[in-house]
Parts: structure tokens; C-alpha cells; sequence
């Protein structure tokens, strides 16, 4: 999975667990190409 960054500043690991808490690690290997939804915090942090 390719995330890209187009925020000035971008969450951390921390942050990211914070609003989507069903993520288990760092990356995300996904063989079957499902479609994930990530909440990404755009200030605050």
C-alpha cells in the first residue's frame, strides 16, 4: 500500500493508532488488494 504525504505536517505512529486503532503495525501487507480507510488527523497534533 502506497500512502501519499500531501499534509505540510505529518501524524506520527502514535496519532495514527489514536484514530484508527485496528491498525497492528508500521505497515500494512495486503495480498488481496482490499480497500482500507484511514483517518489521518489534519491539525491538532
Amino acid at each position: 500500500m502506497k500512502i501519499e504525504n500531501t499534509f505540510s505536517a505529518s501524524p506520527n505512529y502514535k496519532v495514527l493508532k489514536i484514530h484508527n486503532p485496528w491498525l497492528r503495525d508500521r505497515k500494512l501487507d495486503n495480498p488481496t488488494n482490499k480497500k482500507y480507510s484511514i483517518e489521518i488527523p489534519l491539525s491538532g497534533y
